[in-house]
């Protein structure tokens, strides 16, 4: 029976004794890495499954090698490198990560020092947050001169932002007078610029001409 398992609720070194009764770290982590994973998160590991001495010994001694690490070469990583990343771990003790890699241990070491996690999962927080902490520069970098009706269309999230943070008198209710002939104003004020430059310079009437079925008249590339 796997710790996927179990019923909810149920203890994991309990769990362990009824089921993986006498296993080292090294083959419960191959056998049942879950359960593996849960006793290490809950630093139950050392009293749940003592390190092997003789790995320890050989350690202490100095008297080791890729091929000496006994059985359980987890217990070696835990008494001795405990919280290295696998970067880390293999310029400290190259043998040692080659063994955990060789008999497929190495998802036992982390990939990344818990720094590490906090710094990306804020990063990715950022990125999600893609709007940040200015919508009405958003607005301006991305979508300038699209009034708000067509601006509730393409970006609802930041409408609603923007409606939230009482900044959407900032936008125009009208799209910029073109007249009857958008692709005429275009000719006239912007002949020449292609797509992605006239979406920077005046999205109104980017966005004009692509409502009106003219965008075609706007190169995608410079002639």
């Amino acid at each position: 029976m796997k710790w996927v398992e179990r019923t909810v609720g149920e203890d994991p070194a309990d769990f362990y004794r009824l089921n993986y009764s006498g296993y080292n770290r090294s083959r419960l982590a191959r056998e049942d890495f879950a359960l593996y994973r849960t006793l290490s998160r809950r630093h139950m590991l050392d009293s749940t499954i003592p390190a092997d001495e003789k790995v320890v010994e050989l350690g202490r001694k100095g008297r080791w090698n890729s091929s000496r690490f006994g059985e359980d070469p987890v217990a070696y990583y835990h008494a001795y490198y405990e919280g290295l990343t696998r970067g880390e771990l293999i310029k400290a003790e190259a043998a040692l990560y080659q063994k955990l890699k060789a008999d497929g241990l190495l998802v036992c070491v982390p990939k990344m020092s818990k720094d590490e996690i906090r710094e990306k999962a804020r990063k990715v927080n950022i990125k999600k947050s893609r709007i940040g902490r200015y919508p009405l520069a958003y607005y301006r970098e991305n979508y300038n001169g699209v009034t708000r009706g067509e601006l509730g269309k393409l970006d609802c999230a930041l409408y609603a932002r923007l409606r939230r943070d009482k900044l959407l008198d900032k936008v125009p209710r009208v799209f910029q007078d073109f007249g009857d002939d958008p692709v005429a104003y275009y000719h006239k004020h912007h002949n020449g610029l292609t797509r992605g430059q006239l979406q920077r310079v005046n999205q109104s009437l980017y966005h004009r001409l692509r409502r009106d079925g003219f965008l075609h008249e706007v190169p995608t590339m410079q002639r």
